[in-house]
């Protein structure tokens, strides 16, 4: 059988041919599998906790409510309940500097690891890309969350103050559900806000075509949201607990950073070295085809003038 070149060189099955760079039953809108390794993932997520880490580091450092030492042998004697991860209080600043630390190390990571690609700008770009995606999902919602709650906060007062002759812990409950609806509100607003606010930024930055949308993954960066949403509605041991485990949430966002893949709209194929061998190739294979419709036309009448002769 012989080989069908297709004319605009996007051979199927074929991934290195002399014609360029070509990337075999992947759909445009689909990206390339960064193919990293077990290894080489673990070495990504551990750029990213560097990256919150590092960002912790300058928070605490520049905490105005208490000092914090960043000396290891001082860290290393100071009990949990003194350091900065236990006793800080996860609000805007902090989770927009977590997400920046995390995305910044997981994209210097995946650039550092994933470098096996012929395409290393369109790696590049898809990379960004993807950074510029997740630091719009952390960043918008935390603010609506923010202004919810303090909306929330308000009215919470207003409530009460209107009430204050029949203050019980029933009222007081029933007094912050506006709060609670707002902080909701706010969470789905900046989610849809934050998504396409990024897409707009990666289109007018990378010129992308492609619509990012809103992924399963992407629900691990607003546990943060949560938590900062819950600690408006209660200073409690258990609320405080469970926000001590935002910085775990925030690894998430520069892991899929630095593990993306390369994106088709990034790639630019390159035209064929030997263009005229390629012509050549096509107009031999249609001469075939050419020829053999005409030689079924020549068939029929011969088959027509067998059967009249038998009968």
């Amino acid at each position: 059988m012989p080989l069908i070149v297709n004319s605009n060189y996007n051979i199927p099955h074929i991934k290195e041919q002399g014609f360029g760079t070509l990337y075999p039953g992947d759909k445009k809108d689909k990206p390339v599998d960064s193919g990293l390794t077990r290894g080489e993932r673990t070495g990504v997520a551990v750029s990213s906790g560097l990256g919150v880490a590092a960002a912790l580091a300058i928070l605490a450092k520049t905490a105005t409510w208490k000092h914090f030492s960043l000396n290891p042998k001082r860290i290393m004697n100071t009990r949990i309940k003194d350091t900065y991860l236990y006793q800080a209080k996860f609000e805007e600043k902090e989770i927009i500097s977590m997400a920046a630390g995390s995305i910044a190390g997981g994209l210097a990571g995946g650039l550092l690891i994933d470098d096996r690609s012929n395409n290393n700008k369109a790696e590049v770009k898809s990379k960004v890309g993807e950074a510029i995606i997740q630091l719009g999902n952390a960043c918008v919602p935390i603010l609506t969350v923010g202004l919810g709650a303090r909306a929330g906060d308000v009215v919470e007062k207003k409530i009460l103050a209107s009430h204050a002759d029949k203050s019980t812990s029933l009222l007081k409950w029933l007094a912050k559900l506006p709060k609670i609806g707002m902080i909701l509100a706010g969470l789905a607003v900046g989610m849809v806000a934050g998504n396409i606010s990024a897409n707009y930024l990666k289109k007018e930055l990378l010129d992308s075509n492609e619509h990012r949308k809103i992924k399963p993954a992407d629900m691990f960066m607003h546990w943060d949201d949560l938590c900062v949403a819950a600690s408006f509605l209660s200073d409690g041991p258990v609320v405080q607990g469970f926000a001590r485990l935002v910085p775990l949430a925030m690894l998430m966002a520069g892991y899929q950073v630095g593990c993306k893949g390369l994106d088709h709209q990034y790639i630019k194929h390159k035209k064929p070295a030997n263009n005229a061998k390629v012509e050549k190739i096509v107009n031999e294979q249609q001469k075939s085809v050419d020829a053999d419709k005409e030689a079924k036309i020549v068939e029929k009448p011969d088959i027509i003038e067998a059967d009249n002769i038998k009968k």
